[in-house]
Parts: C-alpha cells; sequence; structure tokens
C-alpha cells in the first residue's frame, strides 16, 4: 500500500504531481496584475447558476481570487449541454488561457441541492479550471487499494479526490459530500494564487453553524441548522473545512441533539450531527469560540483565549494554553482548563472542574461540584450544594458557599472563606491548620500526607482528625471529637464535653474542662481526664489513666495499666483493676506505707472503696482489699 502523505506533499500533487503523471503541464491563471477571473454561467439552468455561484464563493473564501460573472466572453465558461463532467482547458505554456466546464443538467440525477455530491462537482471541476488536479494519478474512475498515490487520499482531506471517506479504508470518517475545499485544497489553492485579502467572507467575526453570518452552499447548510428548513439542503450526510482569516470566531453546533466530538486545533477533525471527522480546522485557522448541543459532548480548544459552551448533557471541556473562558452548562460536566489564567463555571449538575496550570476561577455553581485549582494562585467558589474545593499548589482562595463542603488545604497561602449559614464543612489539610483562623463556620478538620502536623479547632462542635505522624490535635472550645491516627499524639480536649480518641501510637490525652470520654486504642497511652465527669478508657497497651477533678470513671483495658488518684480528685471510680497487672498510683496524700492506704480502704458489696476525706474517694469495682496487696504506689 502507498504511504500517508502529509498536507504539503499532497497539496502539491494537486498543483504539480498530477499534471506530470498526467503527461502534461501544470496550470493555473495569471493573478499578477488582478485578481479578478471572469466567468460565463449563461449557459446553465437557475439552480445550475445556484451551484456554480456557491462553487464560486467557496474558492474566493480560501484564496486571493475575485470571480466576476459576465454575459459576455469568460476566463471560465460552464455548461451543461453535455454528458457527463469534466473540464478542459486553453493554456499558454503554465498559463491558463481559458477553462471551460461542463456538467451535465441531469447530472447525479438532476439532484441540485447544495449539500449534495452535484454540488461538490462545480466544487471539484472549478478547482480543476483554478488548476487543481487530482489527487492521484487517475481519471475517469479509480479503486482505491490500486489507484491512491497516497494511502490517505480520501474526500477527507480533498475534494479533487475520487475516494470517498469509507472507500479509503484508512480514514475514521463518515460517507459525507464536502460543502467546501479541504484542507489538502486550501493549501494548494494559495500556493497557486495566495490567502485572500482583508475583505474576504471570513475575515471578520464568523459564526459557522447555528445563527450563521456565512452565504454559499455552507450557508444554506447553517440556515438549515438554525431554522430546521431551507428549499436548498437535502439532509445529506455533510463534510466541510472551517478557513478563517481572523476576528473573533465561533462554530455553534447548539441545535444538535447527538454527542459531539469538537476539536479547535488546526488540522485536526470534529464529529458533528451524528458523523465522524465530518467537520476539519484548516491549517493557520484559529476559532476563539465554540457551542456544543444537547448531548454528551467533548470540546478540546486551541492556544487561543477560548470560549466554550457545553449547553445540555454530560459534557467534557478542554481549554488549552489560551486564557480560557468554559460554561458546562446542565448536566454533570468535567471542566478542565489546563495551561492559562481560565474562568470555568459548572452550571447545572454535579460538576468536575479542574483548573490545571495558571491563576484560574473555578465556580461550581449549583449542586455537588468537584473543584480542583491546580497551579497558580487559584480562585474557587463552590456555590450551592455539597462541594469538594482542592486549591492545589499555589496560594488560592477557597469559598464553599452553601451546602456540606469539603477544602483540601496544602499551603499556608490558602484562605478560606465560609459563610454562616454554609452548611457543615471539612477541611483536609497536608499542613497545621487552625480552625478558629476561619471564625466558627467550618466544623471538621481532617490532617493528610505523612508530615508530623498540627491540627487547631474553633468554638464550634468539632471533629479533628490526626494524620498516620506524631500531631498535636486541639479541640479548644465546643463539643468536639478529636482522633489521633496511628503515630503518637497528643490530644487536648479543651473546653466542652469532648470525646477523644488516640487510636494507634503511644498517646497524651488531655480532655480539659467538661464531661470529656477519651479513650487510648492501641499503645502505651496517658490519659488525663482533667475537670469534670470524665470518662477514660485505656484501651490495649500499658495505659497511665489519671482521672482528674470531679466523679470520673476509668478503665484500663488490656495491658499492665497504672491507675493515678491524686489528692482533690473527688470520687473517681476504676473498672477492671487487674490483680497481677495493674497499678494504684496514690499522690498527694503522704503514705508511708501500702497499708496507710490500705487503713482507709472498706469492701463494700464485692468492690473496694477508699475513703480519703474531704470528698476524695476512690472504688475499685469487683476486687478483695487482699488482692490491691502490692500494687499500690506513692508519690
Amino acid at each position: 500500500m502507498s504511504a500517508a502523505g502529509t498536507l504539503d506533499q499532497m497539496a502539491d500533487y494537486l498543483t504539480d504531481g498530477f499534471w506530470q503523471d498526467f503527461g502534461t503541464t501544470a496550470r493555473s491563471f495569471d493573478t499578477s496584475q488582478s485578481n479578478v477571473i471572469t466567468v460565463n454561467i449563461s449557459g446553465l439552468t437557475a439552480e445550475g447558476q445556484r451551484l456554480a455561484l456557491n462553487a464560486m464563493e467557496a474558492w474566493e473564501s480560501v484564496a486571493n481570487i475575485d470571480f466576476q460573472v459576465t454575459t459576455g466572453a469568460g476566463q471560465i465558461t460552464f455548461d451543461d449541454e453535455n454528458s457527463g463532467a469534466y473540464t478542459n482547458f486553453a493554456t499558454s505554456g503554465n498559463v491558463t488561457v481559458a477553462a471551460f466546464i461542463n456538467i451535465d443538467d441531469n447530472w447525479n440525477g438532476g439532484q441540485t441541492s447544495s449539500d449534495s455530491y452535484t454540488q461538490q462537482t462545480y466544487f471539484h471541476e472549478l478547482g480543476h479550471a483554478l488548476g487543481l488536479g487530482h489527487q492521484g494519478n487517475y481519471n475517469g474512475n479509480a479503486t482505491y487499494g490500486v489507484d491512491e498515490t497516497f494511502s490517505n487520499d480520501s474526500w477527507q482531506l480533498s475534494l479533487m479526490s475520487y475516494f470517498n471517506q469509507q472507500q479509503n479504508t484508512t480514514v475514521n470518517a463518515s460517507g459525507a459530500y464536502t460543502l467546501s475545499p479541504m484542507m489538502v485544497d486550501i493549501i494548494a489553492i494559495q500556493n497557486l494564487y495566495g490567502a485572500p485579502g482583508s475583505g474576504s467572507a471570513t475575515a471578520g467575526d464568523t459564526i459557522w453553524g447555528v445563527n450563521s453570518n456565512l452565504d454559499g452552499a455552507i450557508g444554506d447548510l447553517f440556515d438549515f441548522w438554525t431554522d430546521g428548513s431551507n428549499p436548498n439542503i437535502a439532509e445529506l450526510p455533510f463534510a466541510f473545512t472551517i478557513y478563517d482569516q481572523g476576528g473573533n470566531d465561533t462554530l455553534n453546533v447548539s441545535n444538535f441533539s447527538q454527542d459531539a466530538r469538537i476539536d479547535m486545533r488546526e488540522t485536526m477533525f470534529s464529529d458533528v450531527a451524528g458523523l465522524t471527522g465530518n467537520i476539519g480546522i484548516a491549517r493557520g485557522t484559529v476559532l476563539e469560540n465554540a457551542i456544543a448541543g444537547s448531548g454528551n459532548d467533548l470540546i478540546t480548544g486551541n492556544a487561543a483565549d477560548n470560549v466554550l459552551r457545553g449547553e445540555d448533557g454530560q459534557d467534557t471541556l478542554r481549554g488549552g494554553s489560551g486564557n480560557d473562558t468554559l460554561y458546562g452548562g446542565n448536566g454533570s460536566d468535567v471542566i478542565s482548563g489546563q495551561d492559562g489564567d481560565d474562568r470555568l463555571l459548572g452550571g447545572y449538575g454535579n460538576d468536575t472542574i479542574y483548573g490545571g496550570e495558571g491563576n484560574d476561577e473555578l465556580f461550581g455553581s449549583h449542586n455537588n461540584d468537584q473543584l480542583y485549582g491546580g497551579g497558580g494562585a487559584d480562585t474557587l467558589t463552590g456555590g450551592t450544594g455539597n462541594d469538594t474545593l482542592s486549591g492545589g499548589a499555589g496560594a488560592d482562595s477557597m469559598s464553599g458557599g452553601s451546602g456540606d463542603d469539603t477544602y483540601r488545604v496544602d499551603n499556608s497561602g490558602d484562605q478560606l472563606t465560609e459563610d454562616a449559614e454554609g452548611g457543615h464543612d471539612l477541611v483536609e489539610s497536608s499542613i497545621s491548620f487552625n480552625l478558629s483562623s476561619y471564625g466558627e463556620h467550618i466544623e471538621d478538620l481532617t490532617l493528610t500526607g505523612s508530615d508530623s502536623i498540627n491540627g487547631t479547632g474553633n468554638d464550634a462542635a468539632n471533629l479533628i482528625t490526626g494524620n498516620a505522624a506524631d500531631n498535636v490535635l486541639r479541640g479548644e472550645d465546643g463539643q468536639d471529637t478529636l482522633r489521633g491516627g496511628s503515630g503518637s499524639d497528643t490530644l487536648y480536649g479543651g473546653n466542652g464535653s469532648d470525646v477523644i480518641a488516640g487510636q494507634d501510637g503511644d498517646d497524651r490525652l488531655l480532655g480539659g474542662y467538661g464531661n470529656d470520654s477519651i479513650y487510648g486504642g492501641e499503645g502505651n497511652d496517658e490519659l488525663f481526664g482533667s475537670h469534670n465527669n470524665d470518662r477514660l478508657y485505656g484501651g490495649g497497651g500499658a495505659d497511665t489513666l489519671t482521672g482528674g477533678g470531679e466523679n470520673d470513671i476509668v478503665t484500663g483495658g488490656a495491658g499492665d495499666d497504672t491507675f493515678v488518684f491524686s489528692q482533690g480528685h473527688d470520687a473517681d471510680q476504676i473498672t477492671d483493676f487487674g490483680v497481677g497487672s495493674d497499678t494504684l498510683l496514690l499522690s498527694g496524700f503522704g503514705f508511708s506505707t501500702e497499708q496507710d492506704a490500705l487503713d482507709l480502704a472498706t469492701e463494700l458489696s464485692g468492690d473496694v472503696v477508699f475513703d480519703f476525706g474531704n470528698g476524695d474517694s476512690l472504688t475499685l469495682l469487683d476486687l478483695q482489699l487482699q488482692d490491691l496487696n502490692g500494687y499500690i504506689f506513692f508519690a
């Protein structure tokens, strides 16, 4: 099989290679003094004249040519009196003096719609008259796999080809008639005549598609897209290439419900209206904007500052390297700004938004969104719903809005804003973080990563969770829950009735003011109830448990535990003193011997009760006095 050609190789073949293979010379009109080429279309029917005018407009839009219709002798003459479709020339060296184009008025069964093979034939034959040959060494008929010069020879790249998109087995594209010169044709015709001037149809702000401002065959197609009817459109499969010279330009396919894949990069193809590979972007063409339809669409931007709109459906939008604005619209969309300083808006639906590099603005808007800032100093706004906001690298600003939001913090320069009625919110931080820096409106904090970092609560009822390293967690005011994780942590409950869990590791746990519940978990932990009526649970390991003031209930759990009772600790209970494994440490009472302490103890209903006076008492449940011999120590 032949090899694939580059766009330039294939364009050179149209202007030179074909004529050499055909045994003749390359040719084109001499437009060095004037770009005007006169054309006589008097020999055509009214429909034929319309198709010829469409063809002239199409070639004018991509080359520095000005066709002028005349009723006298023209440099190009159209007629329809003979059968078939062909072009003859009168040349002088490499200069075309005159060209005669015949297209039978019953060509293609007399079909004359602007999206028909007949219209494509007018484009094709006028291309010949201007100096383009076929895309391969064939004329009249050809078989793919036998006659092609380039393996990628098809209508997808050139309307001068003899192979439709389906006949070429290497092309991933739907079979469709072309409504414009294609990528290779545009390069070839500009090699002969140059690019169109500043007054061309696409020099300004051009709309390709719905609500278009273009004329000709492609204008008829776009009118049909807009209004759903056009007498010149037969609703046949279509293909075209966008060549645009300047301005702020838009591809609008918003009236289609089929899933679309729109690629705005030059020389790339898009899938629109249920077809594959049917819209190309010419080399050097820059489109700024794209509007998708109601399907589940994919839009890929280019290096310009794009505005991309997904509209309805579950869309994926990728901005490219410019400073882009992306609107997801309705549906659960995936929006990626990529490079540049982008503005990304989710719209309705559960959207996922990635800022990428640059200083981006991300707006979740409605529903439950996930926002990832990426590199740069980003601004993330969750809106309504339960959102996740992750600033990424850089000093980011994050505002969750209403709903139960999650903030992911990794930079000391990150700033959070949360409203008073903003729901129940969580910070996941890989650096030390203080919730009180943001008032009382963020409730929970989870430390992430592997570094030894610290977390501090605020006046709300906080849930603070450590990571696997050695953390210091402080609940501060409010009824807090602190969970240390697997490191050797220090947890301070602060004011309020707190729940404190050391979990794994050798932890130091302090309740503070309030009726606290303290759980050591695994490891050799230190538990301090401090003030008020606390409950202490040592868990596994050799723990040290100190109830503190007021009336505490203390359980050592598994392991060789030490229970500390000091003067002024009021009335405490030890629920599981283990004879032979646990130790009782009495502090501040001035005892000289173990018997001094035992003299203050009695057995009552199967328990041992110490009465130290001044309101201090200690009850050891399910124990006899004799069991304590040798297990009481003093400090």
